[in-house]
């Protein structure tokens, strides 16, 4: 969905910064210093290791070079901004999906019920029709339930002689 849709430019800057490590493979210095080298390396624990070449680790150096390589620090820069980016996009994404849905006072564990709706195919919103007709019928109904109480003793004597002298 969604989510995929914005990670389109970072999967296309990382891998144009594997290709740049890739074609660069064979004529970094780094690499070429590694692999001609003859140096001869302390062991690496105390007992029962020997000496090795820096020439022995030729091939990691050059994976390594593959992941890790000057491209890399650009890709950190834009992921950086692409997150912040993204971050905002969500939130008006998610925004938009809250005004059409309505749901301006659901919490944040909610928020997977809601996203299972708006993702639901076979779930469509309603729009919301306001009736004059209901909304008339509902006050008449009311009024009318509510009138026969109006005519208790509180309505009675002084309360409309009280009314009759302001005037």
């Amino acid at each position: 969905g969604w989510y995929t849709f914005t990670l389109i430019p970072a999967a296309i800057v990382g891998i144009v910064v594997f290709l740049y490590g890739l074609a660069f493979f064979d004529s970094n210095p780094l690499i070429k210093e590694v692999c001609e080298a003859d140096i001869i390396m302390c062991p690496l624990c105390d007992k029962k290791c020997g000496v090795w070449n820096l020439s022995e680790t030729c091939t990691y150096a050059k994976v390594t070079h593959l992941f890790d390589n000057e491209g890399t620090v650009f890709f950190a820069m834009f992921m950086a901004v692409w997150a912040t980016v993204f971050l905002e996009l969500w939130k008006r994404h998610r925004a938009s999906y809250v005004c059409a849905w309505k749901v301006f006072n659901w919490c944040e564990n909610e928020e997977e019920l809601i996203l299972e709706l708006v993702n639901n195919p076979n779930c469509k919103p309603t729009p919301y029709s306001h009736s004059y007709l209901r909304s008339t019928l509902v006050l008449v109904l009311v009024t009318l339930m509510v009138s026969p109480g109006l005519e208790g003793p509180t309505l009675s004597g002084s309360y409309f002689n009280c009314l009759y002298l302001f005037r």
